[in-house]
This record gives structure tokens, sequence and C-alpha cells, in this order.
């Protein structure tokens, strides 16, 4: 992520939540993409952008990770631009000694999307001024699992990004 991404990728949120009662956060987000203890990775196809996922380690135990943001463009659903962000931001962790628990929320749009890859419901969360529903997810992220994605990740992640986006992470806390 660079700032000039930046509009490309808040016109993506609204593309994806306009409709939804979650729209009213694209300014969190803005301000997310600026967080420093946070990793962004951009699809791009020339110069269009395309996607757009950020990871989080936490501080005090960096066997915890949490996804933020995740999102295509609609224009690009289906293409496999989201399973290659996803799988990309699993790489950028650093490689687990056992598991690494991967957190996060969803408005219920991406539901089937991060099924197929282990995610299981933890909760439902309300925002309580408009009712709209927040599922929180989870998945634990096997060392077996890490070094299959490093393996697959190679055709769409170049290694050195995957380590600078892992030394970030794991020093930028």
């Amino acid at each position: 992520y660079s700032k000039s991404d930046l509009d490309a990728c808040l016109a993506i949120y609204s593309a994806n939540y306009s409709d939804l009662p979650i729209a009213k956060y694209r300014d969190e987000f803005a301000g997310a993409l600026e967080l420093p203890s946070c990793a962004w990775l951009v699809a791009h196809q020339g110069n269009d952008v395309l996607g757009v996922d950020g990871i989080r380690l936490e501080a005090t135990n960096t066997r915890n990770a949490s996804l933020l943001f995740g999102m295509v463009h609609p224009s690009a659903h289906g293409q496999g631009i989201g399973t290659a962000l996803l799988l990309s931001r699993i790489c950028c962790l650093p490689r687990p000694d056992a598991w690494t628990k991967i957190e996060m929320t969803s408005a219920g749009v991406s539901t089937g999307f991060y099924k197929q890859f282990g995610f299981k419901i933890k909760g439902e969360g309300y925002v309580a001024e408009d009712g709209g529903v927040i599922e929180l997810y989870y998945t634990i992220v096997t060392a077996a699992a890490w070094e299959i994605c490093q393996q697959e990740s190679q055709t769409w992640l170049y290694a050195d990004e995957a380590e600078a986006l892992r030394d970030r992470l794991v020093h930028e806390k």
C-alpha cells in the first residue's frame, strides 16, 4: 500500500458497502490504512487497484493476528484476487511454531468466501445504531498450512515483498 492507492481503496470500500450499515466505517478504514501497526496488500492490474487487504499481529501475542478490511472491487469478484490476497496475508505472518489464530469480522457479505478457507463463526455482534449484524470469525493456521501458503503464494507474491511485510508486522507493533 502507498498513499497513491488511497482514493482507489476508498472507492473499493464504497463500491462494496455503500448500501450496507457498515458504510459509515469508511473513515475508520481510511485511518487504518495509515496505521504503522498494520500491513496492507494492494492488488493492481496495470494502473487499476482491484483489491486491498490488511493484517495486524497482536502486540502481546504474535500467535494472534487480525485480518482487516479485506475487499475486492465488485467488478473483479470471482477472479481469484480475494483468494490471492487472503493467502498472501497468511504468508506475511511469521512462521508459526505450532499454530497462529487469525480473527476477523464480516458484515456477512463474504461469509461463504471465508468459510471455504476454514474460518468458523465465533459469534455475532450487532451495530447498535442501525441493528446491522457483524459476524465474528476465526481460523487456526498450523505450521503445515502456513508452509502450503508459502509454496502456493509464489505465483502471486514475490518472496521479498512477503519478507518486507513480515518484518513490518513483527517489528512495528
